[in-house]
């Protein structure tokens, strides 16, 4: 088991880091150089990500701390990091195919989505404030300038602009809620606040501002209700590689923070192995209310929508309220359940936004009424996209039925009456969801278009929509082991 490591002895732990910062300064450089002026980008962006993706596998899971404590090497960061890489590797293979960034452009592109890739390595492993802090904004600064970044969509720069003037705010309002919180312990450290909060008598009222403070910045990331206004206009007017990108790292990135500070400093241990709040103040009612405001408003404004990706924006934020009803459980199985969720759900949602990105980049359409015909336009790409539609309802035998199953089941294992609601709502919202999914599907199958020639589409594009779609429909051969894995990762921070 590792001990809290100084600077020199950490630094083999965070090749990983050092390596994308490298190839962050590399892609950005090296078109300056008339005699690589010509050379894809891409390439030695996905040849980092690998590279970044087998030091990460190589990391130990014992659980320690690295630079005198301010990051953790422990299964959770190691679970998040092979989540971020999964989902860069697919974002930048399809703006490399895509029209919507120049090609004169990308790298510039590639280097800022490797910083904003570091921003979310450091948010996994954060065990200070500051350095939570600090990651949170590169991973954010990052994303504000990619939201802009579309030459075709003129809503791209609007969408930017709103996401800079919206992050702003939340992240003051955090870096606000953790100042309260270094006021009242003493500390930046997550396991010395704690322990500050457990010995001392504080006051109450200042320890909810901070939590409700902290709370914003977190929701805003994972877009809850209601610190979720950014996500419908940006996810429509940034480019669709980037709305992917938003909707499964960045929101992954915000999960990953809230399980940090929350699980590390707002929980201890009880007798009987499971974990309650410290600091005279339940949150599990608060995360509860949260979850089913999040779920149920998502759901209800995704009906109206005809854009598919503002449509798959409200999707999303119904997803964090589902999310966040494996988070009240204060369990071993709710924090798996996390954990499984957002694996499926990056599959899921990869597969569908590949399938968005054909439409849009190469046929022009990004409202429902353009996907008319598609299933005999081109059956492979609507199948693609039922199996995505139907994962994210939580329709066995997909992924997301599973992924559903572990969040509903810890919670309701707890029989608190919360989580029981919660788990209700959960289960009611489900059953809202399939219509307007089922308005994308009654579209593709059952209604005509006028134009009834096959659809354009690209190769690599292809490829990549089944390598998203094909997990989603393997996954509940073997959703046990997929599982019990992801509890070996989270087990060191529950204990």
């Amino acid at each position: 088991m590792l001990t809290w490591l100084g600077n020199v002895a950490s630094l083999k732990y965070f090749i990983g880091e050092l390596w994308l910062a490298l190839a962050c300064c590399v892609v950005l450089m090296l078109p300056l150089i008339p005699k690589f002026r010509n050379v894809r980008m891409s390439w030695i962006t996905l040849t980092a990500l690998v590279f970044a993706g087998i030091c990460v596998l190589r990391l130990p899971t014992d659980g320690g701390g690295i630079f005198f404590g301010m990051l953790a090497i422990d299964g959770l960061s190691k679970f998040f990091k092979i989540f971020f890489v999964l989902s860069t590797l697919v974002v930048v293979l399809m703006t490399e195919v895509g029209r919507e960034v120049p090609d004169f452009r990308k790298p510039e592109f590639y280097s800022i989505l490797l910083g904003v890739l570091i921003g979310a390595f450091l948010a996994a492993s954060a065990t200070d404030l500051l350095m939570m802090y600090l990651a949170i904004e590169l991973l954010s600064l990052g994303s504000y300038v990619l939201a802009g970044f579309s030459r075709i969509e003129k809503t791209s720069d609007e969408a930017s602009m709103k996401y800079i003037l919206y992050g702003g705010l939340s992240t003051g309002a955090m870096l606000f809620g953790m100042s309260y919180l270094y006021g009242l312990t003493g500390s930046t450290n997550l396991i010395a606040i704690r322990e500050a909060l457990e010995a001392n008598q504080i006051h109450p009222l200042v320890f909810f501002v901070s939590f409700l403070l902290i709370m914003v910045g977190i929701g805003y990331k994972i877009s809850a209700v209601p610190f979720h206004f950014w996500a419908p206009d940006v996810y429509q007017g940034a480019p669709t590689s980037i709305t992917a990108f938003l909707s499964v790292a960045s929101k992954g990135a915000g999960f990953a923070a809230f399980i940090r500070i929350f699980y590390t400093s707002f929980l201890t241990l009880n007798g009987e192995g499971a974990w309650s709040p410290v600091g005279q103040l339940d949150w599990r009612i608060l995360l509860s209310i949260l979850a089913i405001v999040t779920m149920t408003f998502g759901n209800l404004a995704a009906f109206g929508q005809n854009n598919v990706k503002r449509l798959l924006a409200y999707s999303g934020i119904a997803h964090a309220g589902y999310i966040l009803v494996g988070a009240i459980a204060l369990n071993q199985a709710g924090m798996q359940s996390i954990l499984f969720y957002l694996l499926t759900y990056l599959f899921t949602n990869l597969a569908a936004f590949t399938v968005v990105l054909i439409l849009a980049d190469c046929n022009g359409v990004e409202e429902i009424e353009g996907y008319k015909s598609l299933g005999t336009r081109s059956p492979w790409l609507a199948f693609c996209l039922a199996v995505a539609l139907f994962s994210l309802i939580g329709v066995p035998p997909m992924a997301g039925f599973l992924g559903k199953w572990f969040l509903f089941a810890a919670a309701v294992r707890t029989l608190d009456p919360w989580c029981v609601a919660a788990v209700v709502a959960g289960l009611l919202n489900s059953v809202l969801s399939v219509y307007y999914y089922f308005r994308i599907m009654k579209a593709m199958y059952l209604e005509k278009a006028e134009e009834v020639g096959p659809i354009r589409t690209h190769s690599t594009l292809n490829w990549v929509a089944t390598a998203m779609t094909l997990p989603v429909l393997l996954i509940i051969f073997d959703g046990g082991s997929l599982y019990d894995w992801t509890g070996r990762l989270s087990q060191m921070l529950l204990g």
